[in-house]
């Protein structure tokens, strides 16, 4: 530790410690109070039950696979008819997404299943290991403060 460090670490130990103002609790408890009144649909997903959360995870995953099913049939006329770069972009795309569904039809069906279920592992897997390294990095410091 450097001088400068040294005394700065004193001069700073020497200050009183900080006071909250008096309305700051009052303002706090007030807002955890309208939080917990709020509806679960207007909460964070978190907080959702849930058999909400497992709907929603299904509809988004339907809604992406629809988009990326049906969008050549719908994208083409409207494309077609505004620009030649455009219809370029479009064309490309519209080849990208035929030569991604023949790659996917090829594949065995099990193979597929196997695909989703290893990405879906390994997606709660990475969660996991960011809560861990979280609770690792901050949860001691976080505990340290409360108590």
């Amino acid at each position: 530790m450097s001088e400068l460090e040294r005394q700065l670490t004193e001069a700073l130990r020497t200050l009183p410690p900080l006071r909250a103002p008096s309305s700051l609790a009052p303002r706090i408890w007030r807002e955890i109070e309208r939080r917990a009144a709020l509806p679960w649909w207007r909460r964070s997903v978190a907080h959702w039950p849930f058999a909400a959360r497992v709907g929603f995870v299904v509809l988004a995953v339907g809604a992406a696979a629809l988009t990326f099913v049906a969008s050549p049939l719908h994208v083409q006329p409207v494309v077609m008819s505004v620009s030649p770069d455009l219809q370029r972009g479009a064309h490309s795309l519209l080849t990208l997404s035929a030569l991604v569904r023949l790659a996917f039809a090829a594949l065995p069906q099990g193979l597929l299943s196997t695909f989703l279920v290893a990405g879906v592992a390994l997606y709660v897997a990475l969660f996991g290991l960011a809560a861990a390294g979280y609770r690792m990095l901050f949860g001691s410091a976080h505990s340290a403060k409360v108590a």
